[in-house]
């Protein structure tokens, strides 16, 4: 019977895809098929191309800071109209032009904090008291919204410079915060933060109590701008913090219960039905009788009751409480020499519910009692919790359900984010089903749920609801291009039969790999157990923080030492929040390697200064001896090979970070996951009823096991068209195959076989698909044309963040400020020498002392010269160096480079091309640029486009064109145009590392663009009108 079946190999930057037809009911010398069609899609992956983050964390940094920058405008912008409104400052005196400044001053001589100071012995002038109230309002430090902050890193090191300000405050003779400031040794330097510091940071609650200080002092001498009144109104201006509000919108809907909010993971329904599903898939075994069973309702119940009494029930009390003699249970390891605890192992527990019980049971016994019984309440507290992020909005949900203010207090100590994908409608339906003994899908069946959703199938696919919609945004974009190649193929070539998708679920795992596997999580478990149990010991927590619990582990494999500098950590640092930190060796935003053999624990400084390095970089940077991270590495017995040899890794290639980010594989295997389960439900297949699974799953490693056996070669950096080979592969691979191949390796398994043995045992075996297989995967290869998306979306900043100053602008130069921890030598004859040539001999001789190691040679504060020889100037920390004429964007009397080039209209005039660049900026300006391009030259002296040009058509990245000048023909995609010479980069359409750049537009003889389909088809675009510089906000809603 002809089945025709489309093969998906899903990437989170390709699609590749396959149609065959083939006829599975043949003989061996009769084998019939045929490959329709195969290409590649290639798209723009989903995170940064550096750091490999998320497309959307930059813009929500940024949006985030515009809204803090916002919101203290606003503050003070209130203040002003204060000041104004009774009378301290005059209307015209208010400085309108920069809203950080309330008021003009003249002549300023004394600072803020001077008069923060003499405010608490003297009454101040109208314009004294606006200036020492403005600078409140505007650094008013750090307010935390919620209890549990303190268990960040980052949040806990600023925690600790803020304790330890306030320490040194109250055990001095310092009556606010200024006047500490303005006295003490140790904020003489500077008194503001520096990048990356925290020493300085002090809590609100001081600024707070200063301002009232002042307050009083200033009512005190007859400061009519004191009264009582206007303090009130200023403290809550300055002061006060909006809510953040509920993440409610963010949260998942049920599986089931359409409508219903997932459950947290933490509340006590989510807990029991964990629990339970536990407890049903577990069997037990009599060991005299060899009868194997599951729990019993009645023991079910008695084992839950035992749970609520104590933190974690071992295999050992379930034997005895349910009298069970001689039994064994599954998942505990019997074996003489396993290292784990076996029945000794906890088997289940409610960890949440307990670390609220204790809390509330010190409060009083009676009130937790009375709380315990009220299951619902319990979900509901810490539902509130996952949901609101600041402890006012909690505490007030808190109230609405009259919860004891003592009991609300203890609460906000806790922290709850994730969530499953249940509601508790579900659950409260599903767990009394789960009491009697039913495993999860059996008891979902029971109360009436469907496992299979069934959608409105359609011939194509549709785009799925926001509700549907995948919240990863690598998933997200290989689904939406999967999307476009599966109605391309069925517009195209009409209906299949089957789709296959290589998924990672079918392939067995050997014994010994199974043995291992098992082995290795006995091993861990009770690793686990141990450094449970003494880090319980070392705090006297019940449930010690899974940060502190990898910390310790970290700090035993490292024999107590910080891995980078090899300082011994006590186990009192071990409880020191901010002084450590957990460090990925091979920096996350190259790996998205989150696993235990990519953390190390070290001093929160070295890893700030190891920044995003490979520990080798890192050394060589700070000059630290190489040889002496061997020796602390070679001197760590507890440490796997694996871990030792990422930290001893001396460089880190583009090919090897692509090969190291294990997300990838992840990612793939989830979306494949996630697109299966949507084409199941919505996509409508051809009549066919023979063919019972219409989308079936594949492994990676039987692609690889039938490319092998059926001599199809491989190579990811030389072409981009192994995609389409993977899919043909997939679409080839039935039921039929992945069957003969489990048996092979079963047979093996059990035998003396390696891997490789099994391989040439194999060739052969597994038959060709049909007789011409691969003559045809050959031919349908070489005729593909890889199709690239465009990228006609204009998204991005409007420019970048680097601020130069135009003061030299008419010299031909502008400048920038440079720290001097990243200046050399060489960057000394770019300073400015009117007025530096003292500050530049200082410099030299530092760096030159250091062999141009300027780490190194301002490791110690370099001074100010002075004509007085006994006499220290200002701390130099930065200078500023000339740079080459910039063009850009004037923003705050400054100049910046513009965002991403994001468009380039193509003129022509006298068979002569003329490129103009347009950027992001352009857009949001709703401004079209009409200046070309000319090599070399400033922006002012580009040529201005008019009537006698005539337009061509516009190009964004990756779209395809074709350029010709005397050296030949180049066909491929849009890479770029180099604003300073006009050159065109362009990518080749078949090998990902393969370019043609800056190609001079002038000298082109002919220049054409096309439009690519879906699949690989193209067209010359003949005419094409010039679309103005607007943002389309449409979303894209194609088949």
């Amino acid at each position: 019977m002809k089945k025709r079946i489309l093969g998906l190999d899903i990437g989170i930057a390709s699609v590749g895809w396959a149609l065959i037809e083939f006829d599975d009911e043949f003989q061996d010398n009769k084998k019939k098929g045929t490959i329709i069609k195969s290409g590649v899609r290639i798209f723009t992956r989903a995170e940064t191309p550096k750091e490999r983050e998320p497309l959307a964390k930059p813009r929500r940094e940024a949006r985030s800071q515009r809204r803090r920058i916002s919101c203290r405008v606003e503050r003070l912008n209130f203040v002003r109209e204060l000041f104004v409104k009774n009378g301290l400052v005059a209307k015209e005196s208010v400085n309108k032009n920069n809203p950080n400044n309330i008021y003009i001053t003249l002549n300023q001589i004394k600072t803020p904090w001077q008069l923060r100071m003499e405010a608490l012995d003297r009454k101040l002038t109208n314009e004294e008291f606006a200036v020492v109230l403005t600078h409140l309002a505007k650094h008013r430090g750090y307010k935390s919204l919620r209890k549990t902050d303190s268990k960040d890193n980052k949040t806990g090191e600023m925690l600790k410079a803020i304790n330890q300000n306030k320490e040194r405050l109250d055990n001095s003779d310092y009556r606010t915060l200024g006047e500490m400031f303005c006295k003490h040794e140790s904020y003489k330097e500077h008194k503001r933060n520096k990048d990356g510091e925290y020493i300085n940071s002090v809590t609100r609650e001081l600024i707070e109590e200063e301002a009232e200080k002042i307050f009083a002092k200033q009512r005190k001498e007859g400061n009519n701008f004191a009264d009582v009144d206007i303090e009130r109104e200023y403290l809550k201006i300055a002061f006060s913090q909006k809510p953040t509000g509920s993440i409610n919108k963010m949260v998942g809907f049920c599986t089931f219960e359409n409508g219903e909010k997932r459950a947290p993971r933490d509340s006590y329904s989510a807990e029991l039905f964990k629990v339970l599903n536990t407890i049903n898939n577990t069997t037990i075994t009599d060991m005299k009788t060899g009868e194997t069973r599951n729990f019993t309702g009645a023991e079910i119940k008695k084992i839950i009751e035992i749970i609520k009494d104590t933190k974690g029930i071992t295999y050992v009390k379930i034997k005895k409480e349910l009298k069970l003699g001689s039994s064994q249970f599954s998942g505990v390891d019997y074996r003489e020499n396993a290292k784990s605890k076996g029945e000794g192992e906890i088997f289940v527990s409610m960890k949440t519910y307990h670390e609220i019980k204790s809390k509330i049971e010190k409060l009083s016994k009676e009130k937790w009692n009375k709380l315990k019984e009220n299951t619902e309440l319990l979900d509901s507290i810490v539902n509130i919790i996952a949901n609101f992020k600041d402890d006012e909005s909690i505490k007030k949900e808190f109230q609405k359900l009259k919860i004891d203010e003592d009991i609300i207090d203890v609460l906000l100590n806790f922290e709850f984010k994730k969530f499953i994908n249940l509601s508790f409608k579900a659950l409260r339906k599903i767990i009394p089903f789960q009491f009697q003994g039913q495993k999860y899908i059996t008891a979902s069946m029971s109360v009436g749920y469907s496992l299979k959703q069934e959608g409105i199938k359609n011939k194509f696919l549709r785009v799925p609801s926001q509700e549907e919609n995948v919240n990863v945004p690598v998933v997200a974009r290989a689904f939406a291009q999967t999307r476009k190649v599966i109605n391309a193929v069925i517009r195209e070539y009409g209906q299949f039969d089957q789709i296959n998708i290589e998924l990672a679920t079918d392939l067995k795992n050997s014994k010994f790999d199974r043995s291992k596997i098992e082995k290795g999580q006995k091993e861990f478990q009770s690793q686990k157990d141990k450094v449970f149990q003494e880090v319980q010991d070392l705090t006297g927590e019940i449930i010690p923080s899974s940060s502190l619990l990898l910390k310790y582990r970290l700090w035993r494999e490292q024999d107590e030492r910080c891995i980078y500098s090899g300082r011994k950590i006590s186990r009192k640092d071990l409880l020191d929040t901010g002084f450590l930190d957990i460090d990925h060796i091979i920096p996350y935003s190259k790996s998205m390697d989150d696993g235990f053999n990519n953390k190390v624990l070290c001093l929160a400084e070295e890893n700030r200064n190891k920044k995003n390095d490979i520990p080798f970089n890192y050394y060589q940077r700070i000059g630290r001896d190489w040889n002496f991270l061997i020796s602390i590495i070679a001197s760590m017995k507890n440490m796997k090979y694996v871990k030792k040899k990422r930290l001893l890794k001396q460089e880190l290639s583009d090919i090897e970070i692509e090969s190291f980010i294990e997300r990838n594989i992840n990612d793939t295997r989830y979306a494949t996951r996630y697109i299966k389960n949507f084409l199941e439900n919505n996509l409508e297949f051809k009549e066919n009823e023979f063919i019972k699974a219409k989308v079936q799953a594949r492994h990676g490693g039987l692609t690889s096991v039938l490319r092998y056996n059926w001599g199809i070669s491989k190579n990811r950096e030389e072409s981009y068209l192994h995609h389409a080979k993977d899919a043909i592969t997939v679409a080839c691979s039935t039921q039929g195959m992945v069957q003969y191949i489990s048996n092979i390796s079963q047979k093996y398994e059990n035998g003396k076989y390696k891997m490789k043995q099994i391989k040439e045992r194999t060739e052969n075996r597994i038959p060709k698909p049909w007789d011409s297989f691969k003559d045809d995967v050959e031919r349908s290869i070489n005729d593909i044309f890889v199709s690239f998306a465009p990228r006609h979306k204009v998204t991005g900043s409007a420019h970048k963040e680097t601020i130069y100053s135009k003061k030299h602008l008419e010299k031909g130069y502008v400048t920038i400020k440079k720290s001097l921890d990243k200046i050399k030598l060489s960057d000394l004859k770019n300073i400015p020498c009117d007025e530096n040539c003292d500050i530049i001999r200082v410099l030299k001789e530092r760096l030159e002392k250091f062999n141009d190691d300027s780490l190194k040679a301002f490791a110690d504060p370099v001074h100010m010269p002075t004509k007085c020889s006994n006499k220290k100037g200002p701390i130099i920390r930065s200078v500023k160096i000339k740079e080459n004429n910039k063009t850009g964007i004037e923003v705050r009397k400054g100049l910046v480079e513009r965002g991403d080039m994001v468009r380039v209209d193509v003129f022509i005039k006298d068979k002569k091309y003329y490129l103009v660049p347009i950027y992001v900026s352009d857009f949001k300006n709703k401004d079209l640029p009409n200046k070309a391009i000319v090599s070399s030259k400033s922006e002012n002296e580009w040529i201005m486009i008019d009537k006698t040009y005539s337009f061509k058509f516009s190009l964004f990245k990756d779209d395809l064109i074709k350029i010709k000048n005397k050296k030949g023909e180049i066909f491929g995609y849009l890479g770029g145009v180099h604003r300073l010479t006009g050159g065109i980069n362009i990518k080749s359409c078949y090998k990902p590392k393969e370019k043609d750049g800056n190609i001079g537009s002038k000298c082109l003889l002919d220049f054409r663009k096309f439009q690519v389909g879906i699949l690989g088809d193209y067209n010359e675009v003949k005419h094409e009108k010039r679309m103005p510089a607007y943002i389309n906000t449409k979303k894209d809603k194609e088949h």
